[in-house]
């Protein structure tokens, strides 16, 4: 993110100083709350610069300019010019969909030049990916083929008409998505999930099973960076 947020300042034409400036601003922020971008909220931003104020007696020109590089920063990632693609087993089918629905468009601009297509064309293109579509709140799932449903198999579901996504193992089943809507869900369970050190007085099958979803939840979510 960081050397995105450069590149951007960068194009910008703003002085190097000024870019690798903002840069050690958005660190030094980064390492007093010690959490997550998507987990910064305005009330960690006023606490730190209040610190700043009151323990080092920076002046204001110097705490608008950390202001203005942490807000800076916080608009370049969540800019829709510059979103993420999705993740997860199914990621790689998805973003092919999304790349053959462009060249059907571009293969129509070539043989049809003259015509003036309207969006119903493309909403056409992307109704029967749309319509396979069931949103979760730590993945999407895009149910195509019930016998690649993770979720129908480990429940044993005769009824094959729609996926439990409440139950999908999205690390492992080749229909899940994890888009940019989940990273803050996927990121808290990283952190809150009870470490084995805390988990000296279970079961040793409940240890094994806890780390296993543990490992998932870490790869998940590292795939979301």
């Amino acid at each position: 993110m960081l050397t995105g947020f450069a590149n951007r300042q960068l194009a910008r034409n703003l002085a190097r100083t000024t870019v690798e400036g903002r840069e050690n601003t958005v660190k030094a922020f980064a390492a007093y709350v010690n959490t997550y971008p998507w987990l910064w909220t305005p009330a960690m931003v006023d606490e730190w610069l209040g610190d700043l104020r009151s323990l080092r007696d920076l002046k204001r020109s110097t705490i608008r300019s950390y202001s203005e590089s942490v807000r800076a920063f916080c608009h370049f990632i969540t800019d829709p010019l510059y979103g993420r693609r999705p993740s997860g087993p199914g990621a790689q089918d998805l973003l092919a969909f999304f790349a053959s629905v462009e060249r059907q468009l571009e293969e129509l601009d070539v043989t049809a030049p003259t015509v003036k297509r309207s969006d119903q064309e493309l909403i056409n293109l992307l109704a029967i990916r749309a319509g396979a579509l069931h949103l979760g709140l730590a993945n999407h799932c895009w149910f195509l083929d019930p016998g690649k449903a993770l979720c129908l198999k480990l429940a044993r579901s005769s009824d094959r008409s729609r996926p439990l996504v409440g139950m999908c193992d999205s690390a492992r089943c080749q229909q899940a998505t994890h888009h940019s809507c989940h990273r803050i869900g996927w990121a808290t369970s990283a952190v809150t999930s009870p470490s084995l050190h805390q988990q000296d007085r279970t079961r040793a099958e409940d240890r094994t099973s806890t780390t296993h979803g543990r490992s998932r939840t870490r790869r998940a979510h590292r795939r979301h960076d």
